[in-house]
């Protein structure tokens, strides 16, 4: 007699039985487990076509696990009320709505992001840029307001590519000089008409109602970039070494101050990061801007150290972080 657990067999894509290790790679960056497994099994679905709703659904899933003990434990309640309040996201590609978005919490949740200066990237050079954030008190649980799934249900997420992203550039600069008025929208209008020039740009924006409220993007760092120039302490050549698919420079990341604290941004970000099909990614920050430091390595970046500003820059050094995806 064989004894079998059927509590989890279900008709279904064969893809799903993969998704957990990748979705805790994804989330957690932890890479060894995923590539342990696609060397085993022999197929990688975090390059299926439906990876990100087989991702979304699993995020869901995981979400939804909490919900049983809310009828009998007030502790659980509050706690999952507070923490991990369902955000809910329609995501639209070019083909039109994908799927619901949901998850994050509070430790993940960036409230801005943004470049801390002027730098220049082009289709075979990039400066460095990097992620700007409210400070870690303001991530703190006094300040955080509560929300609740109805907060995030009508916001629409859109990819777009460089050419797209130009015809709304008016918009994104909207976005971009509210949530940074100190910076020179000049300088992000030629940046950015540069940069959704290279191949691999793109960008994903947020609605709500048809107005803009929040985006990011980034492009691929081609083979002559100059993003590891200076590097201390010093790269390996294989480590610094690009080809225009390995690695994804996320260069700007904004959301309007009203929508902040709602997890937009880690959304956005996330939906940047899981759109392509490169293994790492990267950005730059002010080596003053600590909070922002200890908020990337909790979402799975690590710092691998620093390098001078390029000319047209704000700041001398920049320190670099890295995040792998696959």
């Amino acid at each position: 007699m064989v004894l079998v657990d059927f509590d989890s067999t279900c008709l279904g894509p064969w893809q799903v039985d993969l998704v957990p290790v990748a979705v805790g790679q994804t989330r957690f960056a932890r890479p060894r487990a995923q590539r342990a497994l696609v060397e085993a099994y022999g197929y990688d679905v975090t390059t299926d076509p439906h990876w990100p709703l087989l991702r979304e659904a699993r995020e869901l899933k995981m979400v939804a696990a909490a919900l049983p003990p809310l009828a009998s434990t007030p502790g659980v309640v509050q706690e999952f009320t507070y923490d991990w309040s369902p955000r809910c996201i329609m995501t639209r590609t070019p083909a039109g709505p994908r799927s619901l978005t949901c998850g994050g919490n509070r430790s993940n949740q960036p409230r801005c992001g943004q470049s801390p200066g002027a730098a220049r990237l082009s289709a075979s050079s990039a400066s460095k840029r990097g992620i700007r954030a409210l400070s870690a008190k303001e991530d703190s649980p006094v300040t955080q307001p509560r929300v609740s799934m109805a907060s995030m249900a009508d916001v629409e997420l859109t990819h777009l590519d460089g050419v797209k992203t130009l015809e709304i550039l008016d918009e994104i600069q909207t976005v971009y000089h509210a949530a940074f008025p100190d910076y020179d929208l000049g300088d992000h209008r030629w940046r950015t008409t540069r940069q959704a020039q290279s191949l691999g740009f793109r960008t994903i924006i947020a609605r709500r109602e048809e107005t803009l409220i929040g985006f990011v993007y980034g492009l691929p760092l081609s083979a002559e970039t100059g993003w590891w120039n200076g590097l201390d302490p010093e790269g390996s050549a294989d480590f610094v070494e690009e080809n225009g698919a390995r690695t994804l420079a996320v260069i700007d990341l904004a959301v309007l101050p009203s929508e902040r604290g709602r997890g937009l941004g880690r959304r956005l970000m996330s939906e940047l990061l899981s759109s392509g099909s490169q293994e790492r990614a990267t950005l730059a920050s002010a080596p003053h801007a600590v909070e922002n430091h200890q908020m990337y390595e909790r979402w799975g970046w690590h710092k691998v150290g620093h390098v001078p500003g390029s000319p047209g820059t704000t700041q001398p050094v920049f320190e670099l972080y890295l995040i792998i995806l696959r």
